[in-house]
């Protein structure tokens, strides 16, 4: 049965109140205050950009004023992501992360601080030149790849159809879905990308894109079956939950365990199937179900 729209409503405003008294015991009642004054100014005076510093991580973070907006990020004055914890543990010098839906670049630069070599894919051009200039302001142009492309099942052409809130922004194949003036964008498999960089292995892969997860994980599947990928986070969803139990059930990810991260342990804990995904979480910000493989250790030179 579906929800009612009341009832979808409700369980919003009970995930936004346990966000906030999550928030509050990380920063502060005093820091959350401000930032609920923040977000209500910028609301009513609608600036056309805002930048935000991000003190838990040291980075400014600019953004566009409605479309780009993250509340969380006003309200708490900190990338209060739990799964960012994971980054120090795993990434470092000499090691490669690709940042899938890059969007303005929050990930990305968390990922490039550890010293690992980055490489950000983002498809649409107003979170491209905000991505762009994000690293530019934090010292990190030269530590993040950027790919104007998006990343699917297969390689082809997109357009890039735009939300009012860019992170929810949808990819349709050329002559698809509704009528569009944007230029035609490529799309690539995250396999055919890593290739003609001549990565061997991603240490950290993350998939964050508005519900194409699963599109991700498909052109993705040559390098798991390899376990060319140590750790790899899909933003959660029904789709990419679907696409995960198909791939264990066919023995494609035999080398992988799959987990959630405790941002206050600061440590995966592993899931046993993909039904117990429905269980608690850690935090109410927790967002992402994760493969990390058995053998963590860097593969080995043929």
């Amino acid at each position: 049965m579906t929800p009612s729209r009341t009832a979808v409503r409700t369980n919003r405003a009970r995930l936004a109140l346990r966000k906030v008294a999550w928030g509050s015991g990380q920063v502060g009642f005093a820091t959350v205050a401000a930032g609920t004054a923040r977000l209500a100014w910028l609301r009513a005076r609608r600036p056309n950009t805002v930048r935000v510093t991000s003190h838990r991580h040291g980075l400014a973070v600019t953004f566009r004023y409605p479309s780009q907006l993250i509340p969380t990020l006003v309200v708490f004055g900190d990338l209060l992501e739990p799964e960012l914890g994971l980054l120090p543990g795993r990434l470092g010098q000499g090691d490669v992360a690709v940042d899938v839906g890059a969007s303005i670049g929050t990930w990305s630069m968390v990922a490039a601080r550890t010293g690992a070599a980055v490489h950000a894919c983002e498809p649409d051009p107003d979170n491209l030149a905000v991505l762009g200039h994000n690293l530019a302001a934090n010292g990190l142009g030269s530590a993040v790849t950027v790919h104007p492309v998006a990343v699917g099942r297969h390689a082809g052409q997109v357009t890039v159809q735009r939300h009012s809130r860019r992170y929810l922004n949808q990819v349709v194949a050329v002559g698809e879905g509704p009528s569009s003036q944007e230029r035609p964008t490529p799309m690539v498999t995250l396999l055919s990308l890593v290739d003609q960089l001549g990565v061997r292995e991603i240490a950290v892969l993350k998939v964050n894109t508005a519900g194409h997860e699963a599109d991700v994980l498909a052109g993705a599947l040559p390098l798991l079956i390899k376990g060319r990928v140590r750790v790899a986070l899909f933003l959660d969803g029904t789709r990419v939950r679907e696409a995960l139990e198909d791939a264990f059930t066919r023995g494609a990810l035999a080398a992988y365990a799959l987990a959630i991260f405790d941002g206050d342990q600061a440590r995966l804990v592993d899931v046993p199937t993909i039904a117990a995904l429905e269980g608690p979480r850690p935090s109410p910000m927790n967002h992402y179900v994760i493969l990390h493989r058995r053998d963590s250790r860097p593969l080995a030179d043929n």
